[in-house]
């Protein structure tokens, strides 16, 4: 029978070997920075810096909200077609020129994804993996209908 000390213990002595795996990964990441900062000129500048943030935001607020949907229990697996379903929907009024009402539209159609699967989750007690699931194969399909399965291009040299 373990007694409460030994639970403290244990429990201290992997929150203590979890800081030692991620001191050990940053450590790592560190090493390969400055290794490519030394084998490449371009690797350390500022655009360099610049586009790495870019392209990480994405994913950084993607994590954000995978992270609030996991503390309530819950998981969302249609993240990456609603994105795909709001993307197409912004940029086909984007590329007609109309920038604000493509930002608005794609804040719509997310928000609708939202309310569908927090509909479906809270109100009929649909279980976060299945409604989510059944919401990845809607959102991928209605993006597939949009563009008819072709890329939306012509963006006007003011919005890229």
């Amino acid at each position: 029978m373990q007694t409460e000390s030994m639970r403290k213990t244990a429990a201290g002595r992997r929150f203590r070997d979890a800081g030692r795996v991620e001191l050990t990964r940053l450590a790592a990441l560190g090493l390969i920075c400055i290794a490519l900062a030394i084998v490449s000129p371009h690797f350390a500048t500022a655009q360099n810096i610049r586009n790495v943030i870019l392209q990480a935001s994405l994913l950084a607020m993607l994590s954000f909200g995978m992270t609030f949907a996991l503390l309530v229990e819950g998981i969302d697996l249609s993240v990456g077609a609603v994105i795909a379903l709001t993307g197409v929907v912004a940029a086909s009024f984007i590329v007609k020129g109309q920038i604000l009402l493509g930002v608005v539209a794609g804040v719509v159609t997310s928000a609708a994804c939202g309310l569908f699967n927090g509909a479906l989750i809270g109100y009929l007690r649909i279980p976060p993996v299945i409604a989510t699931y059944g919401m990845l194969f809607i959102a991928r399909g209605l993006a597939f209908s949009y563009t008819g399965g072709f890329a939306i291009y012509g963006f006007d040299m003011r919005f890229r």
